[in-house]
C-alpha cells in the first residue's frame, strides 16, 4: 500500500429540527472504526472524524481531503447517520442542521458528494454508508432506511482521472433498513450498527481476510460484512457498487494470515534422519532457534517437527522437544485483566496483556467474545470493552493458533452513559398513562436530559407531548407550573418564543394563587427585577450585583429576553391602586418603584426618593416626628445628586461620602445616578411647612427659610434665618435644625448661606440646658462645619462642647464627654483628654448595657488617635453588651446571638482593612477602623460562635451567615466552608418537608454558593450525602439520592466520585418500579453523566 491513506469519518447522532430523530450509534462506530483504521498495523489510515456538524462544514471537510491528491492516495469515506429523499428522488445526507422540508439548502447532496470525488485525483476511493433515508421504526430497532432509493446511481463517478476504482458499500438495499441494534437502551442491549460492527470486526480480527494473503480487500470486505449482517438481521441485505475498479483495492493488512510450512534445511533433516540421539538433540537445538527466527514458514515446520519429536525413543530428545514446546506456546502474562468502569460513548480504556511464546504465538488469532474488542499488536494482546450496554461485562477471550491456544477472562463495567440515560427516559415519557401530572412529569425529566445531552431536537418533540398532555391537568396552578417548566426547559434550546411563555406562566401563577392585591403587586415587581438580573450585567454594575445575577440567569434561564418584561411594572401599578389601605398603597408603589429602579429604570429612580417623601408626609405622627424622617431624605435627594465634592470641603471627606453615596444609590438604585428634581424638593418642603405650622413654629420658620433657599431668595431665607436665631423660643430643637438647613445650603452651591445658618445654629447653643443633649448637637454643628471648611467654626462647636461636658451631672458626663470628644475629633482638635475623662466617669452608669455602650463610644471616638488598643476596647465593649443579652430571655439569646456574630463580622473587616466586593465595605470600614489584629478578631470569632451554639437549631441560620462572611474576611477558608455547609443544612432543616427534599435544597444551596465562588461546599455536601445514604433503607430514596450526590459530585467537578455514585446509582434506578420516578431518576442521571464527560 503505497501514498497517502486518508479517512473522513462522519458521524452525526443529534438533530435541531425535531423531525429527525436522535441516534445513539454514529459517535460510538465513528471512534471504534477510527481505532482501526488509524492503526499502523492494520488500516494503516489517517483519521479525521466529523462530529455533528453542518452541512457547510461537512461539504468543507469533504472538499478539503479530496483536493490535491495524487493517483497513488486512498481516500475512505464513512458516513452514519440519517439520509433523506426529495420530492424528485434525490438522495441527501442529513447534517445537524438538516431540515426535512429544506433539503435543498441544508442537506448534504449525494450529487455535490459525486462531483468533488469526480474532480479529485485520488487512485481509490471507498465510501461506505450507514444511514438511514426515513425515520423510520420498527419494533426494538431503531431505523436506518426508508423509501427507495437508486444509492448507486446517485453516487456514480463515469471517470476516475487517477483510475483505480470507486466503490460504494451501503447498508442495506434501496428499500430496507439498517438498524441499530436495540430499542430500550436498559433491557435489550447496545445500540451500535451492526453494519459498521461487522465492518470494525472483520478488519481487527482480519476474518475478512478470506484468502489469508495478509490484506483485507474490498471485496472481501463486503462479503463479511454481506454474511455477517445477514446472520444477524435476515431483513437487512448489505448492497454494493463498483466503478471503474481495476486491479485489488485493498483497505487493511491482516492480523490473521495463512502460514505455509517451509522445507527445513537439508543438513537439518539429515539430523533428524540420524540413529545417533545425540544428533537428534542438536537437531532439537536448531529447531528452537528456528522458532526464534522470526521466518514464520520456517518456524511453522520447526514446531510440527517438534511435536513428532516429542514422542522420539530417547528421553533426553522427547524432553528437549517438549521443553522446547512449552516454550514456545503462546502464554498471556495475567490470566484476567479488569478495565473497571467505562464511561461515556467514546471512552475505550484498553488493556496491553504482552504475550510470550515467541514470533509463532504473536501470530496467533483472537477468537471474537460478545462486548470485547481485542487484536494482537506490538507483541500484546490489545484488549478493549465494545459493550455499549449499561451493566457489567463478563467474558472469556480466546487466542489461538500454531503456537496452541491461551485464554484470557476479561471484566468490567459500562456505566449508564447520558445518551443511554436520556433515551431510556424517553421510552418511559412514551408509555401512555392515565394520570396527566404522572404523564407530564415524565415527558418533563425526558425533555430535560434530552435537552442536557444536547438533543435538542428531541428535547422539543417531549416537550411539545408534554405541552399537550398538560392541557388535561385540571388544576389551574399546577397546569401553569407544568407549562412553566416546559416553556423554561424549551427556552434553553434555544426557543426565544418560549422566553416569553415562561414569563407569561409565572405572571399567570402569581394572578392566580396571589390574591391580595398587594402581594400580586409586590409579586410582579419582584418578577420584573429579576427578569432584569437574569439579562447580560451591564458595565459599572456592583460585583454583588453581578453575582447575584448570575446565580437569577443560571436558574432563572433567558427570561430576561421576554419584551413583555416591561410590562410588569405597569401592571405592578394597577394592581397597587386597587389597594383599600392607603398606607400599604404607598408602601407597595414604593416598592415597584425600588424594583423598578433595580431593574434599570431611570424614571423610577428618579421619582423613589420623593414618592418615600411624600409617604412621610402622609403619616399621622407630630410635626417633630415628621420632620426627623423627611429631611434626612431631602438630605438624600441633594447629595445623590450633587458629586462629592459639592457635600466636604476635604478630600479626605470627599472619599467618605463618596463611599457612601455609591453604596446608598447601589442599594436603592441599582447603580443609577438618582436626578434630584428641584422643583419636587421645594414642594416637599412646602408641603412640610404648612403641616409644620400647626405644631411648631420654630420648625415652620426652618422651613420656610430653607423653601427661600432652594426657590434662590436668597435674602428672604436670610431674614428667616435670622428670626429663627433671634426668637425669644427656647426650643431645643434649633441648633440640629439649623445645622441641617447650613448643610442643604452647602449643598445646593450657597457656602455664605451655610456658614451663616452655623452662625445661627452655634448662637442657638446657649439656649439648650440640658449639657448632654447639647454636645450632641454641638458634635453636629462641628460635623457640618468640617464639612463645609470652616475650622473656624467647628473649633468653636467642640470648645463648647468641652465646656458643656465639664457641667454635667455625674452618671450623665460620660456620654456627654463622648460627644465632646467626638466633636473635637470632627474639628481635628485633639480629644484624648476627654475619653480618659469618659472613662474616668463609667463607674457612674449602673446599667450594664448602658455602660457597655458607652464604652463602645468612646473607643469608637478614639479608634484613629488611640491606635489598635482603641479598636479593640470598642469591639469588646460591643460583645459585652450583646453578651449581657444573651444570657436573658430566648428571644434575647437569639438577637444576641445574631449581634454578636455582626460584631464578629464587623472585628473581621477591621482586622482584614477593607473588603472591596463587600456592599458597604468602605463606610463600614472608616466605622470601625483598621486595626489589623487578626488574633483579636479571631477572639472575638469564637466568642459569636459560642453564642450560636447555644441556639436552637431552627434559629441560627441568621447568624452562621453572618459568621460565615466574618470567616470570609479572616481569610479562614476551612471555617467558611463548614459554616456555610451548616448554613444550607440549617436551611434544608428548617423547612418542613420530607428529608430527600432537604437534601435537594441543601445541594441547590451549596451549588448556588460555587456560582459566586465557593466551591468547597458543594462536595463536601455531597460527601456528607453519601454518608448519610447508608442509614437509608427505602430504594426509591436512596436511588433519588445517590443519583444526587452524583450529580453534586459532578457539577463540583470531581468526576471519578461521581461516576461511582452513578454506578452505585444504575443498578438502584434500573431496579425501580415505579416510572416517573425511574423516568426523573435517569434525567437527573443523565445530567450528572454530561457533567463528569465535561
Amino acid at each position: 500500500m503505497t501514498g497517502r491513506r486518508l479517512a473522513l469519518l462522519i458521524a452525526v447522532d443529534t438533530y435541531l429540527n425535531p423531525g429527525l430523530s436522535q441516534l445513539y450509534a454514529p459517535l460510538v462506530d465513528a471512534a471504534a472504526l477510527a481505532d482501526v483504521l488509524g492503526d499502523e498495523s492494520l488500516g494503516g489510515f489517517t483519521v479525521e472524524i466529523s462530529h455533528n456538524e453542518s452541512t457547510e462544514d461537512i461539504t468543507g471537510r469533504i472538499e478539503n481531503l479530496l483536493a490535491d491528491l495524487i493517483a497513488d492516495d486512498t481516500v475512505l469515506l464513512h458516513f452514519a447517520g440519517h439520509g433523506l429523499r426529495s420530492d424528485e428522488n434525490e438522495l441527501y445526507l442529513a447534517a445537524t442542521n438538516t431540515r426535512p422540508d429544506r433539503l435543498l439548502t441544508t442537506g448534504i447532496d449525494s450529487r455535490l458528494v459525486s462531483r468533488l470525488i469526480r474532480r479529485s485525483r485520488a487512485g481509490s476511493v471507498v465510501l461506505l454508508l450507514d444511514c438511514c433515508y426515513g425515520a423510520a421504526f420498527a419494533k426494538d430497532f431503531v431505523g436506518r432506511a426508508g423509501d427507495e432509493v437508486d444509492v448507486g446511481s446517485r453516487f456514480r463517478v463515469d471517470d476516475l482521472s487517477g483510475g483505480r476504482g470507486y466503490v460504494v458499500i451501503t447498508a442495506a438495499r434501496e428499500t430496507e433498513f439498517a438498524v441499530e441494534s436495540g430499542g430500550a437502551v436498559e433491557t435489550t442491549g447496545g445500540r451500535s450498527s451492526i453494519f459498521t460492527e461487522a465492518l470494525i470486526h472483520g478488519i481487527a480480527t482480519g476474518e475478512a481476510d478470506f484468502d489469508q494473503d495478509g490484506r483485507v480487500a474490498v471485496n472481501e470486505l463486503y462479503e463479511y460484512v454481506y454474511h455477517r449482517v445477514r446472520a444477524a438481521r435476515p431483513q437487512q441485505t448489505p448492497n454494493k457498487w463498483e466503478f471503474g475498479v481495476r486491479g485489488g483495492l485493498f483497505v487493511s493488512h491482516s492480523p490473521r494470515r495463512r502460514i505455509l510450512p517451509a522445507v527445513l534445511p537439508p543438513h537439518l533433516r539429515e539430523l533428524l534422519d540420524d540413529d545417533r540421539s545425540t544428533a537428534r538433540q542438536v537437531a532439537v537445538h536448531e529447531l528452537v532457534e528456528l522458532l526464534d527466527a522470526g521466518d514464520l514458514p520456517l518456524a511453522a515446520t520447526a514446531r510440527a517437527t517438534l511435536e513428532k519429536l516429542v514422542g522420539d525413543d530417547s528421553r533426553k530428545v522427547s524432553a528437549a522437544a517438549a521443553a522446547a514446546l512449552g516454550e514456545s506456546a503462546i502464554s498471556l502474562a495475567v490470566a484476567e485483566v479488569d478495565l473497571g468502569v467505562l464511561a461515556g460513548r467514546t471512552v475505550r480504556r484498553t488493556v496491553d496483556v504482552p504475550i510470550g511464546g515467541g514470533p509463532l504465538a504473536l501470530a496467533s488469532s483472537v477468537r471474537p467474545a460478545a462486548g470485547i474488542r481485542a487484536r494482537i499488536v506490538d507483541g500484546v494482546l490489545r484488549v478493549a470493552i465494545s459493550e455499549s450496554r449499561p451493566g457489567p461485562v463478563d467474558t472469556v477471550l480466546t487466542i489461538s493458533g500454531l503456537a496452541g491456544e491461551a485464554e484470557l477472562r476479561v471484566r468490567g463495567y459500562v456505566a449508564l452513559s447520558p445518551r443511554h440515560a436520556a433515551d431510556s427516559a424517553a421510552v418511559i415519557a412514551r408509555e401512555p398513562t392515565d394520570d396527566p401530572i404522572e404523564q407530564v412529569v415524565r415527558l418533563i425529566a425526558a425533555g430535560w436530559a434530552a435537552f442536557v445531552t444536547g438533543s435538542h431536537g428531541d428535547a422539543m418533540a417531549l416537550l411539545a407531548a408534554a405541552e399537550e398532555a398538560a392541557q388535561r391537568i385540571p388544576e389551574y396552578e399546577l397546569h401553569f407550573g407544568a407549562l412553566t417548566a416546559i416553556h423554561w426547559i424549551g427556552a434553553r434550546c434555544g426557543d426565544e418564543r418560549r422566553s416569553v411563555q415562561v414569563l407569561d406562566n409565572v405572571a399567570a401563577l402569581i394572578r392566580t394563587l396571589l390574591l391580595e392585591p398587594a402581594d400580586r403587586a409586590a409579586a410582579l415587581a419582584a418578577l420584573a427585577w429579576l427578569g432584569h438580573l437574569a439579562k447580560p450585567p451591564a458595565a459599572g454594575e456592583h460585583p454583588w450585583t453581578v453575582a447575584l445575577a448570575g446565580v437569577v440567569r443560571a436558574v432563572a434561564g433567558p427570561i430576561g429576553m421576554s419584551p413583555r418584561l416591561d410590562s410588569l411594572l405597569p401592571e405592578a401599578d394597577r394592581t397597587a391602586d386597587a389597594i383599600e389601605s392607603d398606607e400599604t398603597k404607598t408602601f407597595i408603589k414604593i416598592l415597584v418603584d425600588w424594583c423598578g429602579a433595580l431593574s434599570g429604570r431611570q424614571d423610577r429612580a428618579d421619582r423613589l426618593l420623593p414618592r418615600l417623601a411624600d409617604s412621610v408626609l402622609g403619616l399621622d405622627e407630630t410635626p417633630a416626628f415628621t420632620a426627623a424622617i423627611l429631611l434626612p431624605i431631602v438630605l438624600a435627594e441633594v447629595a445623590a445628586a450633587a458629586p462629592a465634592t459639592a457635600l466636604a470641603a476635604r478630600p479626605e471627606d470627599q472619599l467618605l461620602l463618596q463611599a457612601a453615596n455609591e453604596d446608598l444609590i447601589a442599594f436603592v438604585a441599582g447603580s443609577r445616578q438618582i436626578a434630584a428634581d428641584r422643583d419636587q424638593v421645594i414642594a416637599q418642603v412646602a408641603s412640610l411647612t404648612a403641616k409644620l405650622a400647626e405644631g411648631s413654629p420654630l420648625l415652620s420658620q426652618l422651613a420656610d427659610a430653607l423653601v427661600l433657599h432652594l426657590r434662590g431668595d436668597a435674602a428672604g431665607s436670610a431674614r428667616a434665618v435670622e428670626r429663627v436665631s433671634t426668637d425669644d423660643d427656647t426650643e431645643v430643637g434649633r441648633l440640629p435644625m439649623l445645622t441641617a438647613l447650613a448643610a442643604i445650603q452647602h449643598a445646593g452651591g450657597d457656602s455664605a448661606a451655610a456658614r451663616a445658618s452655623l452662625g445661627s445654629a452655634y448662637a442657638a447653643a446657649a439656649r439648650v440646658e440640658d449639657k448632654t443633649t447639647l454636645c450632641l448637637q454641638l458634635l453636629l454643628g462641628s460635623v457640618v462645619a468640617r464639612l463645609i471648611g470652616d475650622d473656624g467654626i467647628a473649633r468653636h462647636f467642640a470648645l463648647t462642647a468641652k465646656d458643656a461636658a465639664a457641667q454635667e451631672d455625674p452618671a450623665s458626663r460620660s456620654i456627654a464627654h463622648v460627644f465632646a470628644a467626638l466633636a473635637s475629633a470632627a474639628a481635628g482638635v485633639g480629644n484624648n483628654k476627654l475619653l480618659k475623662a469618659a472613662m474616668a466617669d463609667l463607674k457612674e452608669i449602673s446599667h450594664p448595657r448602658a455602660r457597655a455602650m458607652t464604652l463602645v463610644l468612646i473607643t469608637w471616638a478614639g479608634r484613629r488617635d488611640a491606635g489598635a488598643e482603641w479598636s479593640q476596647r470598642l469591639f469588646d465593649g460591643l460583645a459585652d453588651a450583646f453578651e449581657t443579652s444573651a444570657e436573658g430571655e430566648k428571644d434575647d439569646q437569639h438577637l444576641s446571638a445574631v449581634l454578636l456574630a455582626v460584631v464578629a463580622l464587623l472585628a473581621a473587616l477591621s482586622a482584614a482593612g477593607q473588603v472591596a466586593d463587600f456592599p458597604g465595605s468602605r463606610l463600614l470600614a472608616w466605622l470601625v477602623g483598621s486595626h489589623e489584629d487578626r488574633e483579636h478578631a479571631t477572639v472575638l470569632f469564637s466568642r459569636a460562635m459560642d453564642a450560636v451554639k447555644k441556639l436552637e437549631t431552627n434559629e441560627r441560620l441568621p447568624a452562621v451567615l453572618v459568621l460565615a462572611l466574618a470567616a470570609h474576611c479572616l481569610k479562614a477558608e476551612d471555617l467558611r466552608s463548614t459554616l456555610l455547609e451548616e448554613a444550607s443544612a440549617l436551611l434544608g432543616s428548617t423547612l418542613n418537608i420530607y428529608p430527600a427534599g432537604c437534601w435537594a435544597i441543601r445541594v441547590g444551596f451549596a451549588w448556588i454558593m460555587t456560582l459566586v465562588g465557593e466551591i468547597t461546599v458543594l462536595p463536601r455536601t455531597a460527601e456528607a450525602l453519601l454518608a448519610h445514604i447508608s442509614d437509608i433503607d427505602d430504594d426509591e430514596e436512596a436511588a433519588l439520592l445517590l443519583t444526587l450526590a452524583a450529580l453534586a459530585l459532578a457539577a463540583a467537578g470531581q468526576g471519578d466520585r461521581a461516576q461511582q455514585a452513578l454506578v452505585t446509582a444504575q443498578t438502584a434506578i434500573t431496579e425501580l418500579d415505579d416510572p416517573t420516578g425511574k423516568a426523573v431518576l435517569l434525567a437527573l442521571a443523565a445530567w450528572a453523566g454530561t457533567l463528569v464527560a465535561d
